[in-house]
């Protein structure tokens, strides 16, 4: 069955060679039980791990059946192990963390069993070898008798013709060492048993041969009993990547049966994937708030720009009191517009303002109600004149209509112009209406986003409240959603943001039998007159004083004149900051990763015997692999809902959800940014785990 002819092992270290094995000639045919004897240092467990293709050979020749072995690779190497060969060690090499049953349905798995039929037969090899009722026992639990029962019953539900026992009995008393050796006889029917052992005598009755080690050749070969030399075949090893399911089941128990380094790997993630996920949304916030502070398009030298650290509430008031004039919420005034004529095609672009002083009327009267809207044009625009009047004089009592100029959605009545007018403090189209009252602009100006989750599934709808979508005053709230009786309102989660920007949480749901397919809602404009003012424009005729005196208030301000609308040195800026932060942030996520890494490799680590363990069952250093990476990624996506779940409850109401929310875009980029941390952490741990062999792994020779 066996035979090596003028086998040599060396080992080298640190530059010098040491003998393993020398000249070794052997044959060993299927039935033998050998008993392979000698000193510490022999070379008994080297002659073992070669034949068991646990480590290689330098010289010689090993044929198994006939058949050579020397160009065996890594993957037949595995695959012999795998099919040709059971194992029982000394120290067990039991996979504490499994339970009995798992243990011993390992090798099933390996060879492709379904899980009902490997379970059926581990069963059946549990009962055989005496360990009834102790299936669900973690291996943690168990005696050393007991463990070794289970590593025979796992050597049995290989089905091997070879049976590899080093030490069986060195670590058990008198009474189960005897035990273990009758089990040993029992199974050892139609095999090819090698026990390497100190104590011949506890063995001495059921070998047919002894053979007796020293320095690394064979000092002694007696056989007591000669039996017939077995028929030579083809080896055909022909190696199959676990399947998928088998990878993963091998994987969730990996992850189940360690639950405390389980847990403590989840909770490293978590704190990762968290920071990850603080980072991207503070620099989105931040970007969300540089229109306000640095894209002014009113830049009347008496105006400043009054908001709170985190774009807070302010205190109306206390501003006004140090203040000439003042226009509340003002971002309004750097609204982006378009103006159509009644009827024809687009014709100006530009901001909507509630005040502006600074201009000089050119043609025609200011607005004399709500309905009635004045332009004020830059000074170079009157001269570059576009569109289908060469004449803005004829365009005094024209009918326009306002359009958002990014989506062409309605959100005002029409207006006709009253007049015109131009100013040196603009760079756009100012749309000035004086007369109208809060509650009209409110009306026409206001933005509303709001997000539903119900059945767990999110509706976000963006609403422009115009005279239709407004209730009288019959509701208590500014927004009142109704919603039809067949939706479950229990488990609700609403968000209303003004703007984008503002959260609001003034609002109440109803049921309505009446409606059918989708909530309807409407707003109560009375109710957000008293809304909180989170940006005002003050005006003063000496700006830098009341600057100071508003900072002396504890807010921030700018004086607007000082910042350019999207000049080419701004767009410069802006882009070198975003950059930077880019930066920043990777050479943040680079220092996490190695701090993490080195984390997680010390609880990998504990885990490296199990991982070798299955690679003496005949898992391929590629399968092992797979298996821990796939354990790393099944850990890593837990943590990222985790992470994102608590993100939200911690932030919920916070200025880095109120400025930014958290788009389905931007959950990918978290989700594929977490995978592939994962899949770093797992490719750099797999590369030190398994860029030794299985015998180093196993003895820790690192």
């Amino acid at each position: 069955m066996l035979e090596l002819q003028n086998v040599n092992k060396f080992y080298t270290s640190n530059g010098v060679t040491n003998l393993g094995l020398r000249n070794i000639n052997l044959k060993f045919n299927l039935g033998e039980v050998v008993a392979i004897t000698g000193d510490s240092g022999s070379g008994k467990s080297t002659l073992l791990n070669v034949i068991a293709k646990i480590d290689s050979f330098d010289e010689g020749e090993i044929y198994y059946k006939g058949n050579e072995t020397s160009y065996f690779s890594l993957k037949d190497m595995d695959d012999f192990r795998k099919n040709k060969v059971g194992f029982i060690f000394q120290n067990y090499n039991i996979i504490d963390s499994y339970t009995v049953l798992e243990n011993v349905m390992v090798p099933l798995f390996l060879k492709g069993y379904s899980k009902k039929i490997a379970k059926s037969k581990a069963l059946s090899l549990i009962e055989k070898v005496g360990l009834k009722g102790k299936e669900r026992n973690r291996g943690t639990k168990l005696s050393g008798g007991e463990k070794q029962r289970c590593v025979i019953a796992r050597a049995l539900a290989s089905d091997c013709e070879i049976l590899i026992c080093d030490e069986p009995t060195g670590n058990l008393d008198s009474k189960t060492t005897s035990e273990i050796v009758k089990l040993i006889k029992e199974v050892s029917e139609n095999k090819l048993v090698l026990i390497v052992t100190h104590n011949f005598e506890d063995f001495k009755d059921i070998v047919t041969r002894k053979i007796t080690m020293q320095d690394g050749e064979v000092f002694e070969d007696v056989t007591y009993q000669a039996l017939p030399k077995d028929e030579d075949v083809n080896l055909d090893l022909d190696y199959v990547p676990l399947k998928k399911k088998t990878r993963l089941k091998i994987a969730t128990n990996n992850i189940l049966f360690t639950p405390k380094k389980s847990i403590f790997t989840l909770i490293v993630f978590m704190c990762i994937n968290f920071f990850t996920i603080f980072l991207f949304q503070s620099i989105a916030a931040t970007n969300a708030s540089l229109f306000y502070m640095n894209a002014y398009n009113n830049k009347q030298s008496n105006r400043v720009y009054i908001y709170n650290k985190n774009h807070k509430s302010l205190d109306v008031k206390k501003i006004q009191n140090v203040c000439d004039k003042t226009i509340t919420n003002s971002f309004y005034e750097d609204y982006e517009l378009d103006l159509m004529l009644d009827n024809e095609e687009l014709l100006y672009d530009g901001y909507y303002n509630q005040y502006f002083d600074n201009y000089q009327n050119v043609n025609g009267d200011l607005p004399k109600s709500s309905k009635e809207i004045y332009i004020i044009f830059p000074d170079s625009y009157l001269e570059k004149m576009a569109g289908n009047y060469s004449d803005i004089s004829n365009c005094i009592g024209k009918t326009v209509q306002i359009f958002r100029s990014y989506d062409d959605s309605e959100i005002s009545p029409k207006y006709t112009i009253t007049g015109y007018g131009k100013s040196s403090k603009t760079d756009s189209c100012i749309f000035f209406g004086t007369l109208e009252t809060e509650k009209e602009i409110k009306q026409r100006m206001m933005e509303f986003t709001i997000e539903c989750q119900y059945s767990n599934i999110w509706q976000s709808v963006n609403y422009n409240f115009t005279e239709s979508d407004l209730i009288k005053k019959d509701i208590n709230t500014s927004f009142q959603i109704r919603v039809p009786a067949s939706y479950s309102i229990d488990n609700w989660s609403v968000s209303i943001k003004l703007n984008n920007l503002y959260s609001i949480d003034d609002y109440e749901i109803v049921i309505d039998e009446s409606l059918k397919d989708e909530p309807v809602i409407y707003c109560s404009l009375d109710n957000l007159d008293n809304s909180s003012v989170f940006e005002m424009s003050a005006y003063s005729k000496n700006p830098t004083l009341l600057k100071r005196n508003i900072e002396k208030l504890g807010y921030l301000c700018d004086i607007v004149k000082t910042y350019n609308q999207a000049g080419a040195l701004t767009a410069i800026i802006m882009n070198i900051t975003k950059y930077l932060s880019m930066i920043g942030s990777s050479l943040n996520l680079w220092i996490i990763f190695f701090i993490t890494y080195f984390i997680l490799s010390k609880i990998y680590a504990s885990k490296k015997k199990d991982y070798q363990i299955l690679r003496t069952l005949g898992v391929t250093k590629k399968d092992m692999g797979k298996i821990v990476t796939l354990e790393v990624l099944l850990v890593g996506l837990c943590s990222w809902v985790m992470a994102l779940v608590l993100f939200l409850f911690i932030f919920k109401g916070d200025e880095i959800l109120t400025q930014t929310n958290i788009q389905f875009g931007t959950i990918v980029i978290f989700f594929l940014v977490s995978l592939l941390f994962s899949y770093l952490i797992a490719r750099r741990f797999n590369r030190k785990l398994f860029r030794f062999s299985v015998v180093k792994s196993l003895k820790e020779e690192e």
